[in-house]
């Protein structure tokens, strides 16, 4: 039993610092935001849009550019 939580200790502990707290808090700029959103996502992982609306025009590859998910 003891190792089993020492195992969700670690699990737990590495989770956290791979995430962050809380959402990036991404705001559309009322253009084709598809770049801009695509950075966001690399760069912070866990985005929250802040708005009802947000113009993607074009596709958003969600893949940094040496190809990692």
């Amino acid at each position: 039993m003891l190792q089993f939580t020492h195992v969700l200790f670690l699990v737990a502990l590495m989770a956290s610092a791979a995430f962050a707290q809380s959402p990036y808090l991404f705001t559309p700029s009322g253009r084709d935001d598809a770049a801009a959103l695509r950075a966001a996502l690399i760069a912070h992982r866990w985005v929250q849009i802040n708005g009802t609306d947000i113009t993607i025009d074009t596709p958003i590859n969600l893949e940094t550019d040496d190809g990692v998910p």
